[in-house]
């Protein structure tokens, strides 16, 4: 009977891991939604919001004022320029939202599995399995964020694109105005 109990409390010793592996792993996992998150607060959302909404108030000026002018190649070039570099502004905005949402979910599922393993919830292949789940959804998280930066240097053009029809459509207005 003893070497039976001590048989058990081997394999109970063997089986037994330390979760304070696991914990590391949550740490690291924890390092790696910050450093997206970061990466995401790189951007002035606010001042793209403002642009896009001046883009969009300009845009429907820009369509008033060629609808009471004969038909223009330049102006229709500008309108259709304009619309590409709204759709831009707004497709960045939609995606950086989206990736906040998704740091801010990765952040509380580590968080939450940090505490189940603390708890003793799950049992060690479970943790594994749970623990690489979360390492491809924030790899996956991290390959798209990486992605924002094309999308950032369109913002850069589209800012210097702004600034121009913003001054060919004052200087339009202007010039019917006399």
């Amino acid at each position: 009977m003893k070497k039976i109990l001590c048989f058990l409390l081997l394999i109970g010793f063997i089986s037994c891991t330390d979760n304070s592996v696991y914990i590391k792993e949550t740490v690291k996992l924890k390092e790696s939604v910050d450093s997206i998150n970061q990466v995401l607060n790189t951007y002035d959302l606010d001042s793209i919001r403002s642009m896009y909404d001046n883009l969009n108030g300009t845009i429907e000026k820009l369509k008033k004022l060629d609808a009471g002018l004969p038909e223009d190649d330049s102006l229709l070039l500008y309108l259709n320029k304009f619309g590409f570099v709204v759709k831009g502004t707004r497709k960045f905005i939609q995606k950086n939202e989206s990736y906040r949402k998704d740091v801010k979910y990765c952040t509380e599922q580590v968080s939450n599995l940090e505490q189940d393993i603390k708890n003793n919830i799950y049992n060690a292949s479970e943790i594994e399995s749970y623990i690489n789940d979360e390492k491809k959804a924030i790899d996956k998280l991290s390959q798209k964020t990486a992605a924002l930066s094309n999308i950032k240097d369109d913002i850069s053009f589209y800012k210097n694109y702004y600034h121009i029809v913003i001054e060919y459509v004052d200087s339009l207005e202007q010039s019917i105005k006399k």
